[in-house]
Formats: structure tokens, C-alpha cells, sequence
């Protein structure tokens, strides 16, 4: 995701792609926090974020 000034956290719908395996966030200024959704993204392998500064938490 990239340039998405509205994001806030990561969409709900997240849980529900089991077979990401990567995702970059970039210049995401209105992030702010990373709860539990990723944790059944089993396959996920790399996660990044780059220029999101507003991110606070990360749960």
C-alpha cells in the first residue's frame, strides 16, 4: 500500500487473505497501529514499513 493518507490500521478484510505473503507499506503518513489482524497470515513472510511515521503500536 503506498500513499494511502487515509489508512489508519490495516483493513479487517487482511485476515482473510491467507496466502499473503508480503506486505509494504509506504508513506502511509495517518498509520498508526498493527493489531492482531496479521496474526492469522500465516504465509506472511515480510512485512515493511517505510516513511509511515505516525505509527505508533504495534500489537
Amino acid at each position: 500500500m503506498s500513499r494511502s493518507e487515509q489508512l489508519e490500521v490495516v483493513p479487517k478484510s487482511f485476515e482473510h487473505l491467507i496466502c499473503l505473503q508480503e506486505i509494504y507499506f509506504t508513506h502511509c503518513l495517518n498509520f498508526k497501529k498493527l493489531d492482531a489482524t496479521y496474526a492469522s497470515l500465516k504465509d506472511l513472510r515480510m512485512l515493511s514499513f517505510s516513511r509511515c511515521q505516525n505509527l505508533e503500536e504495534m500489537t
